[in-house]
């Protein structure tokens, strides 16, 4: 492909098949294939050092996020303005409170719930309950074609 380094797609294969964190420098984005994330997925990948989740969300769960008010969040925000394609959310899996990684799933609405004091983030990584501060931060990222993920780097 175009414009796509061998190194940077073989770190995105490899976080596909092993399922773990692929690792990357700060020397252009990482690209992240996206064919392999079924809906209702996720994959935690490493960016900058730093957990960073890809969920490739269902509609039901787009539904749900769109429709909670945002009078009822700490940190309002709106679902559209988190997402560039509200099929896949891309999130920085740290929690906002003390840095601890949540776990997916775990969530009164199957979102993220962070063990170490409670806090737990809805399925659009905005913070519902617990001493979290703010949401997810939201890293930057495109979609340079609709199969492929591009975190940090020009473009996003």
């Amino acid at each position: 492909m175009p414009g796509i380094r061998r190194r940077e797609m073989l770190a995105g294969l490899a976080a596909l098949h092993c399922g773990r964190a692929a690792a990357h420098d700060d020397a252009g984005p990482l690209l992240v294939p996206l064919a392999r994330i079924g809906e209702g997925e996720q994959l935690r990948i490493a960016w900058r050092g730093q957990p960073v989740f890809v969920r490739h969300r269902s509609a039901a769960e787009i539904a749900a996020v769109r429709a909670v008010p945002l009078s009822t969040l700490r940190d309002p925000e709106r679902d559209e303005d988190r997402t560039r394609d509200p099929d896949w959310l891309v999130v920085i899996g740290r929690c906002t409170h003390e840095g601890c990684e949540p776990f997916a799933g775990l969530g009164d609405d199957g979102g993220w719930l962070c063990l170490c004091h409670g806090s737990q983030f809805d399925l659009s990584g905005r913070v519902r309950k617990g001493p979290a501060p703010t949401n997810l931060p939201v890293p930057p990222h495109h979609f340079p074609v609709r199969t492929m993920l591009a975190i940090g780097g020009g473009g996003a």
